[in-house]
Parts: C-alpha cells; structure tokens; sequence
C-alpha cells in the first residue's frame, strides 16, 4: 500500500513540473502524544467527505480528550522553486472556543515550528475546508532529506478531531489545472483561498524534535496535566532537584544588586538587523468586533505612550476596569477571557515567566540540567539555564500559544537573571542574546512584546521591545532609563507597592509614564495615577 501511495506522489509530482503546482501528502504520522485511529494516511490524498458525512475508513481521527494530541506528518517533496506554497486540508471537530487545534511547520535549520493554521473557521463538527499560505521561504521547511514536516496538536484537553485530506501545496507558476482541494479543474488565475489573516503566526520552538517512526507510533505524554493558575498541587521530580509545591506566586520585583555587571555597548551579532516600521496608527477606540487580534496578519500590537492599563495575575478577573489594556496571565486564561476584553475594545497581553515554575502545563519539559538556585522569596521557583536550547525551545512554545489564543502581546518575567544568583555564570552578553530571542519569537508570531524590568539593558534591547513593564523604579530611583521607551513612541507601564501614590503619581504622569499602585499579589485592586485625560494611541507594527 505505501509503495503504491509512493508512486501515485510521484507521478502527481511529475505532472505538477509540466502545470506549475505540485501537491505532497504525508507518507508518516509520529504520534508523540495522544493516540490516533489506524486508518491508512493514504486516505488523506482524497478529499470525499462532506457535511456531517462519516465513513469512518475515509479519514484519520486524533484523539484529545484524554490527554493532549501532539503528532508530526512527514511529506516528501521534491521541488526547490521558492514559490508560494499552501497547507490544504478537510477538517472536522470542536470549534475554537471549545478547543485549539493547531498547525505547525516545523524549520530544520532552528530546531523551531512555525504556525501555520488553527481551527478558528472551522465549522462546529461538519467537515470545513481550510487553506493557509505559507509565510516563509519554501525551501526553510524542506530538510536535507527532502522532508517537509508539520506538527498538529491540541492546546487542551477537550475533544476529539478528524481529517479527511492533508496536502502541501506548491504552486511553481500562476498556471494549474488541479484545485487546491485536490479536485480536477482549469487552469487558474489565483491561489487557493487564503486563511484568515490571525490564522497565521510563526516561530514556536517544539517540545520535541521529529522523530521517525511508526504511522501513529504511540508514546507517553509530553505534558504534564494542566493545574490551575498559581495553585500547583505538586513540583515534578527532576534528577538532581526536587521543588517544592509554592503556594500562590506572583511576579516577583527583583532586589537591585549594589553594583552591576558591566553591559555590553553594542548588541550580539544575533540580534535582529532589521528593525520593524510602523504603519498607521490606529484609533484606540478601534477594536476587534469578533474577539479577534487587534492587528492583523504580519504585524503585532505596539502601545503608545499613556496608554491605560490592568495588571492582574491573581484572582478571577475582573473585566469592568475601563482601560485599553490588560495584562494578565497566558497560562490562566481562556481564549472566551480574551475575546471577551478584545470585543470591549481591550488589547490583550499574556504573561509568561522565563523561570522555572511548580505546577504550570510544561513545568515537567524543564531538566534537572537547567534548573538553577531557588529565586529568594518564591518558595519552588528556580532560576533557570537563559542559554540552553531546552529553555529556549519551552518559551518558544509557551509564545507560540499566547499567539493560538489570540494575545496581542506578551510580558516575560525574571529577563535580569544575569543580575541576581542564577546559579550559572550569566553574563550582560547572555541575557542580551536571550532577551532579542525572546523578542524575535514574539514578533514572529505576531506579538508585541514588552521588556520587563531589566533597566540596566534598556539602551541596548529598547529598539527591539515595543513597551516596558517596571516594578519599583521610583522606589529604587531608576526611573531615567525607562524615558528611551517614552521617546520612541513606546507605552511605559509600571507599578509601586510601597510607595504612597503621592510619592510617584505626579512624576510619573509628566513623564507619561501608565503607572498604578498595586498590592503585590497582583489581584484586580488597582490605583491609578491618571485621572483625567487619560488614554493613549497603538500602532500595528511591521513583524
């Protein structure tokens, strides 16, 4: 059987070099998480359902009600134009509100995925035909074995889902005469119907590198059981370090060292060489109406100076609070929570820690290798190795996720290790790198993102961040750096826990600065220093 699929791929290739399209399908599924039915993939070269049609020997189903779906299709291609390319497919199951599903192109030169799709047209359990354009070069997803790879997966545990058809589509020339569904046709003008514009984002790293195996080889499950938000009920058991279960953790304003390292004056060859433009700014009472992203595909959130905002990472939110943005946590929010801020006219930034933490989904992928010394005060949390590819790769997919659930922007917490007793020998140049990592990451896949703290660093990583979150700076008088944002045309936000609100409220209003008093378990309870006037203006912004 796999022979003759074989053959039916090349002959379709052969064919497609005389007509401008070539159309893959995948010849192996590597189920790394959850389990799948043991159709044959070769029912996945035939689009033949329909409506609620169920032939159950027509398409693969992937189970995600019992534990997280995760698999990654191999296609073998055989064309090397750097051409506009589709990822074609016949899906059935959950809408998006009840469960993510998501498509991820997997980049061989960085050991990293790229989204390419979800399930956010599809329709509630009637076969929806879906399209995506790819958004790099064809040639980045083909690796040295002529192997492109895509990644499926859920985002929770909810529901089941099925495919009837999966085809890479390569389209070499504006000239074909087979649709992109598979179906004979004439000769077009056009390229298949493209995907919603939030249906694309891009680099998430994955959680584990593609494997050959088995058509729908089984194995245990990558991800630990989700447990609630700030409430683990136990800290996984690594080799050399055993955590203890914390009890409700906020962010953490770090303790100020009495004498920094000495930072780097110039930034790592790595960092970004182009810098993203801004196009025009919008009206900020201008919002999705449909619980979409603020901006649309190939460009991310960026906030202007004085924009109101909520911090809550604790408690259940409060969504009454009349500001432009909110800030609470990816981990612990539902993509209803975000879409329900989005349709006030409220932009959405999730919060993601860098550090180890107990009880978050992932907690299990972090080794007893990266863990390093406990973080004072936060009983359970660890510093954690900024330079290992295992870090790396876990926010890579903790970012790729903010993105399925349609944040506009992500806070990543402890980005100043290399300033407190990490247990590795972290210098400025190591935290720098990490740092443009992280933004590079967000900005591919659609997301502003914000420098959190680390105000030693500003003059080096501002032009790659789109705003500042700060905790105490008026406490410990270091506030100057933070105006760079400010002149950038980029939103300073920030709290005091300590301080009376007239020991800060009016510098920072002149300084434009979005500033509140809070209580440091960051719960809905907010003073504000802006009382009249408030309010500034967002841009999308050139990824």
């Amino acid at each position: 059987m796999m022979y003759y699929h074989k053959a039916i791929l090349l002959i379709a290739a052969i064919i497609g070099v005389c007509v401008g399209q070539d159309n893959f399908y995948p010849n192996n599924l590597v189920t790394q998480s959850g389990s799948a039915s043991d159709v044959p993939l070769t029912a996945l070269a035939t689009k033949d359902q329909s409506g609620h049609q169920d032939n159950w020997n027509k398409y693969v189903e992937f189970y995600g009600h019992v534990q997280k779906y995760q698999g990654v299709f191999s296609f073998p291609v055989d064309v090397s134009c750097e051409a506009p390319y589709y990822l074609n497919m016949n899906f059935r199951g959950p809408a998006k509100t009840e469960q993510w599903w998501v498509f991820e192109w997997y980049i061989p030169s960085s050991n990293s995925y790229l989204l390419a799709g979800n399930n956010s047209e599809a329709k509630y359990w009637a076969w929806t035909s879906l399209s995506f354009e790819g958004t790099v070069e064809f040639s980045t997803l083909v690796s040295s074995a002529n192997v492109v790879q895509l990644r499926m997966r859920s985002l929770s545990v909810t529901d089941d889902c099925d495919l009837d058809f999966l085809q890479l589509s390569v389209n070499c020339s504006s000239a074909y005469n087979e649709t992109s569904d598979g179906s004979e046709g004439t000769e077009a003008t056009a390229p298949p119907t493209r995907a919603p514009s939030h249906a694309t984002h891009a680099p998430a790293a994955p959680t584990h590198a593609p494997t050959s195996a088995p058509a729908h080889a089984t194995v245990a499950p990558t991800h630990a059981p989700v447990t609630p938000i700030r409430a683990p009920t136990s800290a996984p058991v690594h080799a050399t370090v055993a955590p203890t279960p914390a009890p409700a953790a906020t962010p953490k304003p770090t303790a100020r060292p009495t004498s920094a390292p000495t930072q780097p004056t110039t930034k790592p060859t790595t960092a970004p060489t182009n810098k993203p433009t801004s196009i025009p700014i919008n009206s900020p009472s201008v919002a999705p109406t449909t619980g979409g992203r603020f901006c649309p595909s190939g460009t991310h959130y960026r906030p202007g100076p004085y924009t109101t905002w909520q911090w809550q990472l604790s408690g259940t939110v409060d969504t009454t609070v009349a500001v432009q943005l909110y800030d609470i946590d990816m981990f612990g929010s539902s993509t209803s929570l975000i879409a329900t801020l989005h349709n006030k006219g409220i932009a959405v930034i999730c919060y993601i820690d860098t550090a180890y933490e107990p009880g978050r989904p992932d907690s299990s992928e972090f080794t007893a290798a990266v863990l390093g010394n406990p973080i004072d005060g936060w009983p359970g949390q660890y510093w954690v190795d900024i330079r290992s590819t295992v870090v790396r790769n876990i926010m890579s997919n903790r970012i790729a996720e903010a993105a399925a659930k349609l944040c506009d922007g992500v806070e990543m917490d402890d980005v100043d290790s290399y300033e407190n007793d990490p247990g590795f020998p972290l210098t400025a140049e190591d935290q720098i790198n990490f740092n443009t990592f992280l933004a590079t990451t967000a900005h591919a896949n659609g997301l502003g993102i914000a420098l959190k703290n680390d105000i030693d660093q500003v003059e080096a990583l501002a032009a790659d961040f789109d705003f500042a979150i700060n905790e105490q700076c008026f406490q410990y008088d270091e506030c100057a750096n933070l105006t760079t944002f400010i002149n950038e045309g980029k939103a300073v936000f920030g709290v005091e826990y300590d301080l009376a609100t007239s020991q800060f409220c009016s510098e920072a209003n002149a300084e434009k600065f979005s500033w509140l008093k809070k209580d440091l378990n960051l719960d809905a309870s907010r003073t504000q220093c802006c009382t009249t006037g408030c309010g500034g203006t967002w841009s999308c912004v050139a990824n």
